[in-house]
């Protein structure tokens, strides 16, 4: 009984090997679809910045214009509405982004034999 079950836990260890290299083949075809696309990492990395940045000087720039009653009420409650539509847009891509570099990063280290 007792070796049946050692072979009976050799080869689940065995099956889930074979599971997460499965996974990780897939993840390497994906990110080698996304690369011939022209996608990469840094690429990625800099729009979602971009947007961040835009997101961020445009919340000082309202607040700053708020204080100084540059704004009024109505204008002030749109442009922030405005920002965090930008906020949620960024958080998308930001999803995104981080989707798309696991797999460029398993296609990058991937060896297809």
């Amino acid at each position: 009984m007792a070796v049946a079950k050692v072979k009976s836990n050799a080869a689940a260890s065995a099956a889930n090997k074979e599971y997460k290299n499965l996974k990780i083949h897939k993840q390497a075809d994906q990110g080698k679809a996304y690369y011939e696309s022209g996608k990469t990492i840094i690429g990625n990395q800099r729009a979602t910045e971009i947007i961040g940045i835009i997101g961020g000087l445009s919340a000082t720039g309202i607040a700053y214009a708020s204080s100084q009653g540059m704004l009024s009420k109505k204008a002030t409650i749109g442009a922030t509405a405005g920002v965090a539509g930008l906020r949620a847009v960024y958080i998308g891509k930001a999803l995104v982004d981080t989707y798309r570099s696991k797999r460029l990063r398993a296609y990058y280290g991937h060896r297809f034999d």
